[in-house]
């Protein structure tokens, strides 16, 4: 592994050290706290986290963590995350991450200096077991616990050595641009996160993959292997087909209509 940087002014020492895989998904937790669920960590927060948990002080042979940032020069600021910008290219370097795709069954294999991860595709059971055990409502509105999703969702993905998985204590130990590899990875096999992509070509009325696919299986029963495995001339017929039946089915609030065309007509007479 590469060495921690440091930057020395006025006598004192900055070192500068990677945080591993855990500490730096806490950090991110702490960074997006407080914030909607769409938006992404605050970075003027996330450096600050960053820098006060990752760097120590020596001054006069005592060492202490930097505790926080806000009393910095400016200057020493932005030149302390320039050297945890650096030591993060150089981490990732000595680790030498690399990544290969089976093409037969799109089973990842992360190759580096601690050793080989294999990746295998998670089954839908299988990755929504990782999303509802870390899915909860807060103040009324549901919410994802992000880290610990991703936690769980490399936890179920990753096998080392013989097919042995790794502890938890084992993934929070990783160094972070391994654990950034992994979980990229696990994402790219079982969590494409196209939530986005098939909202935005449905609110369009555009076809896309996937909302034909579910089209198929809703609307002609059949399984996904089937729908997958149909002549791609005949799926776009039944996707026109099931769209056209779609829009002539009946609004389901609409007003019945009279059984037949006899009208009674009601007299009222004044005394």
């Amino acid at each position: 592994m590469s060495e921690p940087r440091q930057i020395s002014r006025d006598g004192i020492t900055y070192v500068i050290s990677l945080p591993d895989w855990g500490e730096w998904l806490t950090i991110l937790d702490r960074a997006s706290r407080g914030m909607d669920a769409a938006d992404q960590a605050d970075i003027t927060r996330l450096l600050r986290l960053w820098i006060a948990s990752s760097v120590t002080v020596t001054k006069d042979g005592r060492t202490s963590t930097l505790g926080s940032i806000d009393d910095l020069p400016a200057d020493l600021a932005d030149d302390l995350v320039a050297e945890g910008s650096a030591a993060l290219q150089d981490a990732t370097a000595a680790l030498d991450i690399r990544q290969e795709t089976d093409p037969a069954t799109g089973e990842i294999t992360i190759h580096c200096q601690m050793g080989q991860y294999h990746l295998r595709p998670l089954s839908f059971g299988e990755r929504n077991a990782c999303l509802s055990r870390n899915m909860g409502l807060h103040l009324g509105q549901p919410e994802i616990d992000a880290s610990a999703y991703e936690v769980a969702l490399v936890a179920a993905s990753v096998t080392v050595g013989d097919g042995n998985r790794l502890r938890h204590a084992d993934l929070m130990a990783l160094p972070l641009a391994l654990g950034e590899a992994l979980v990229n990875a696990a994402r790219t096999l079982s969590d494409a996160g196209k939530e986005d992509e098939i909202t935005a070509f449905a609110q369009a009325g555009k076809p896309h993959p996937d909302l034909e696919l579910a089209t198929l299986c809703l609307t002609f029963g059949m399984t996904p292997e089937q729908a997958m495995a149909l002549p791609a001339t005949t799926a776009r017929r039944l996707n026109v087909a099931a769209g056209l039946l779609q829009a002539a089915q009946p609004v389901a609030n609409a007003a019945p209509m009279p059984e037949d065309d006899r009208v009674t007509r009601i007299v009222v007479h004044d005394d």
